[in-house]
């Protein structure tokens, strides 16, 4: 598989947004923007956000994330009142925005080749493998080869920070292969969302990823559970057409 990585830039005229993609555009919001609330829930905080960055927050798709491997399809709009329960969104990119909250788990955009269908995901530690899920449900609504696919995976919290108990490294090992999970010389346990989500990709036979390289526990700009606690704010990943 073709990857490449890159770095978060700061979105012209807003300290709010970070740029991950400007092309598409994907961006993320910075820890200075405050708590964007959990998603697919009432967040009056993030609907103000949303409005001064030029969105309707009624036209940004969102679902109730539940660390899970399982997809919604919102191409024809949002869920109907009450919301769904999910972590990815299959969406209609030229007609609508989709967003997920994260803090250390890893947003991650899909997009198919000359389509306008798209998915948006909420990757953590127990969702890891939505990205497979949703290279299948592309391919299958749209009919395009999983090369057709290509993968933006956002800032997460890295390998290096992503200290964990030794029996969930062992299962991530198990799972997603050795590049997913080591122990250093001191006895702690670590997994890479990166690395494991890089292999699911690359076997499932996408062509072409990039890699934000922003770790959220190391970079100030942005929020991380495991860095702030219960001070933590959870950023929004959005990706679409903004109104600005």
């Amino acid at each position: 598989m073709n990857s490449s990585v890159i770095e978060l830039r700061q979105t012209p005229g807003s300290e709010l947004w970070l740029e991950i993609d400007s092309a598409i555009p994907f961006r993320i919001s910075a820890d200075c923007a405050g708590d964007m609330g959990p998603s697919g829930e009432p967040a009056p905080h993030r609907e103000r956000v949303l409005k001064q960055s030029g969105f309707d927050p009624a036209c940004v798709l969102g679902v109730r994330q539940t660390h899970s491997t399982t997809l919604c399809d919102l191409r024809s709009g949002p869920p109907e009142p009450g919301g769904v329960e999910a972590d990815g969104m299959i969406f209609d990119i030229s007609r609508f925005a989709a967003g997920v909250t994260v803090a250390d788990c890893m947003p991650v955009l899909l997009m198919v080749d000359g389509s306008v269908v798209a998915a948006l995901l909420h990757s953590g530690w127990k969702g890891t493998g939505i990205v497979v899920n949703a290279v299948d449900e592309l391919r299958s609504i749209t009919g395009a080869s999983a090369s057709s696919i290509s993968a933006i995976l956002g800032p997460c919290i890295c390998g290096s920070c992503y200290a964990v108990p030794a029996e969930r490294a062992e299962l991530f090992r198990s799972r997603f292969g050795v590049d997913a999970g080591w122990r250093d010389g001191e006895g702690e346990s670590y997994i890479d969302l990166r690395a494991a989500n890089l292999r699911l990709l690359e076997e499932a036979g996408v062509a072409r990823a990039t890699v934000v390289r922003n770790c959220t526990v190391c970079d100030p700009r942005l929020g991380s559970y495991r860095r702030d606690g219960s001070e933590f704010r959870r950023m929004l990943a959005v990706a679409g057409p903004f109104g600005e």
